[in-house]
């Protein structure tokens, strides 16, 4: 456990710094067993449900919400492919956007799974939404003008490159 601490320790300061403030802080876990990573909280801050109650309230105060939601810590499998590939790549290069943004999505998806509730719905759709076009092979971004599609073009080629060594693991 200490060495993959110790192994992670860079990887999992970048996270934090990635996810800036939608963490406390991003740890190594020796209790996941098959799950990438998990999202927890802390003995005296709100669960997952009594957020979604308190925001469902009518009359409800922004400064208490703000002051009162879970502190969520992010806590890594050392063990899981996605979790080692990633490390990988941001060994490789830090600066990678599409470390970047597998990070968010990863995290995103952690908080769906904890029951948590996302505040940008439309980013992790169109992020699943390019995962499945990428799964499919189409490219059906024709209708855009040539520097969009070329942008397009290299954040597939980025994508498909993590994806290729994720799914070979």
């Amino acid at each position: 456990m200490e060495e993959s601490k110790a192994k992670f320790e860079n990887f999992c300061k970048l996270m934090k710094a990635i996810l800036d403030k939608k963490v406390e802080k991003a740890t190594v876990s020796n209790r996941l067993v098959s799950s990438p990573c998990c999202t927890v909280t802390s003995t005296y801050d709100w669960t997952a449900n009594m957020e979604c109650i308190m925001k469902a309230q009518t009359l409800q105060d922004n400064f208490i919400m703000g002051y009162m939601m879970a502190k969520k810590y992010l806590e890594i499998n050392p063990d899981q492919p996605i979790v080692e590939t990633l490390h990988q790549k941001v060994e490789a290069d830090k600066n990678d956007k599409a470390v970047k943004d597998l990070v968010v999505l990863l995290f995103k998806t952690v908080l769906l799974s904890s029951d948590f509730s996302l505040e940008d719905h439309q980013t992790y759709s169109n992020c699943n939404y390019c995962m499945i076009k990428l799964g499919r092979g189409t490219d059906e971004d024709e209708h855009l003008g040539p520097g969009l599609r070329n942008q397009r073009f290299i954040q597939k080629v980025i994508w498909k490159d993590i994806w290729k060594d994720v799914l070979s693991n």
